[in-house]
């Protein structure tokens, strides 16, 4: 006799199933939580607009002037965008087509306009490479590969050493010969080990440039890009391979960080709606057990890897989108619009959860275990300081002792960060945090 299906309970996913981008049962707790013993939350009901004709109609118009919002700054970064590529009278950097539909990067684009009209710009057409792509001797861009490795791939787990380290030592011998795609990756990574630098270091060995570059007005053009390489689209049933699809949701991950990051830092939406992506976030291993002839996905591993603090990161993001934003971001999606004190208990749920998750591995006698475990409950504790802070402010109430004791315990994190024992090459990440107000 044949056996039952699983049966699946009506209504939404767990939290976690949903960050995972995995089936939920539905049954209270889940089947996937019973199975990780980690708490099992749901989300709240979504409140939907009154029947009463006065509220429904309210809640249409904000949509329907939103909508407009957007098509008219479209419009006029469209014609700015035509007019630029007039102006500048090469057919390399021509539109493609002017009568092309929109992008998909636009259609999940938010009230941000800054970002919607970078994200618009990812239609025109990439250069080719110039004729000269030297800018770095081989022997800077060797030390550049290096301080990646010591400063910023401990921290931003996105490439696979061992095999991009063959490329880059390849291009570092004649840049001058190598293609296109191997230049961007090389003076990428250079960048970014640029970035780790501090000024007297880069003003000693390089040409220091103070103002870097526009990062709100290009998270929209990466997330544009994005999408069209459908890095949205999780790769475990399409013909790519099990290491490009590994590979796929670390770039799209950290992309959608970047977004979240960007959006704080201007106190605007992210760009990137719930909707439009089911890219699952990658395994909890390290590079070694990663290969491009791999056949079978790699199985998550319960214990400190390189990619457990990333990991970290990226399940503040997942639950910053539903917590530290606007109520018309969370109607977008659809979100559970959450009261300060529901927030303040997923925030507590969340901690527990990374806490058995994550950060029982970390070992504090390793300086870069100790100072990513600090920064991790640094994140958490700022993400429940900015709930009730704005709480207050919007109240006109005073802080309580809780929001006291809290603030305290961000300054000791703080001081215990600048502490740790060798690991100033690591401090340039966490300058956010390290020198943030409440």
């Amino acid at each position: 006799m044949a056996s039952n299906p699983r049966r699946i309970m009506p209504g939404a996913p767990c939290l976690e199933c949903r960050r995972r981008k995995i089936g939920c049962n539905r049954s209270r707790p889940c089947s996937y939580c019973v199975k990780t013993k980690i708490q099992c939350i749901y989300p709240a009901p979504t409140v939907a607009p009154s029947t009463d004709g006065t509220d429904k109609t309210e809640y249409v118009q904000r949509r329907v002037d939103g909508v407009e919002e957007r098509l008219s700054v479209l419009e006029r970064h469209m014609n700015e965008i035509k007019q630029l590529v007039m102006d500048r009278n090469s057919p390399s950097r021509g539109l493609q087509d002017a009568n092309r539909p929109v992008s998909e990067a636009v259609a999940v684009a938010t009230h941000e306009t800054a970002l919607s009209s970078q994200a618009t710009q990812s239609i025109i057409t990439i250069e080719p490479a110039q004729e000269s792509n030297e800018i770095f001797s081989p022997m800077t861009l060797v030390a550049m590969w290096q301080t990646y490795l010591e400063r910023v791939d401990p921290l931003l787990k996105l490439i696979h050493v061992p095999s991009t380290q063959k490329i880059v030592m390849q291009a570092c011998k004649d840049i001058k010969i190598a293609n296109p795609n191997t230049v961007c990756l090389t003076y990428a990574i250079a960048y970014a080990a640029i970035v780790s630098m501090s000024p007297m270091e880069c003003i000693s060995d390089l040409q220091h440039n103070p103002q870097g570059p526009n990062v709100h007005g290009l998270i929209g053009m990466a997330i544009g890009i994005a999408i069209k390489m459908h890095l949205n689209r999780d790769g475990d049933k399409s013909d790519i391979s099990t290491f490009e699809a590994e590979m796929r949701r670390r770039l799209w991950w950290h992309i959608l960080t970047l977004d979240v990051l960007a959006a704080q830092d201007k106190s605007t939406d992210p760009c990137v709606l719930g909707s439009s992506f089911n890219t699952r976030t990658p395994s909890n291993v390290s590079d070694s057990q990663l290969d491009p002839d791999m056949s079978r996905p790699p199985a998550d591993r319960p214990e400190n890897t390189e990619m457990t603090f990333t990991l970290c990161n990226f399940t503040v993001t997942f639950y910053s989108r539903q917590l530290m934003f606007s109520s018309d971001f969370c109607h977008e999606n659809p979100y559970p619009i959450l009261s300060v004190q529901e927030k303040c208990d997923a925030i507590r749920i969340l901690e527990k959860q990374i806490e058995v998750q994550y950060l029982q591995y970390f070992d504090e006698s390793v300086p870069l275990q100790r100072i990513t475990m600090l920064a991790t409950r640094l994140n958490l504790l700022k993400m429940k300081l900015s709930v009730n802070g704005q709480s207050s402010k919007e109240s006109g109430s005073r802080y309580d002792q809780q929001f006291i004791q809290d603030c305290a315990l961000y300054t000791d994190y703080v001081s215990s960060m600048k502490n740790c024992q060798k690991s100033s090459y690591f401090m340039w990440f966490f300058d956010n945090l390290l020198n943030w107000s409440v």
